[in-house]
């Protein structure tokens, strides 16, 4: 299953699983949880055991994809906290409220070292 499209299930998934994880730090969804939600929400029929065990493995899956998405995103946290000289929980707030991403670290390092050094001129003047 490797390096295939996602399908509208898989989408639900890995969102819904993305949402808690932001949302709720420490809590985990149930695999079955999630597949009486995927069948009640998408209408599935639930004529077997071979139903269930397709959604537990594409469950399976995007807890994976989640997780890894997650430990990159707390890494780029961390990394950015560094390069932009703030706490680790402003640039956390940041990346969370979108301010802050792949595109734009830059120019905002930028601007911020700008205004450290506005700030360090202004001060020494007075």
């Amino acid at each position: 299953m490797a390096n295939r499209k996602l399908d509208k299930l898989d989408r639900y998934i890995e969102k819904r699983l993305w949402n808690n994880k932001l949302k709720n730090p420490g809590r985990t969804l149930h695999t079955e949880d999630i597949i009486g939600e995927l069948i009640q929400y998408y209408r599935l029929q639930d004529n077997g055991s071979r139903l269930r065990d397709t959604l537990r493995i594409k469950v399976r899956l995007a807890r994976r994809r989640v997780y890894r998405r997650y430990a990159a995103l707390q890494k780029a946290i961390t990394t950015w906290g560094r390069k932009l000289d703030v706490p680790e929980s402003l640039a956390e707030k940041w990346v969370r409220g979108g301010l802050v991403d792949k595109k734009n670290i830059d120019v905002i390092a930028c601007v911020l070292k700008d205004y450290h050094e506005f700030l360090s001129n202004n001060i020494s003047c007075l």
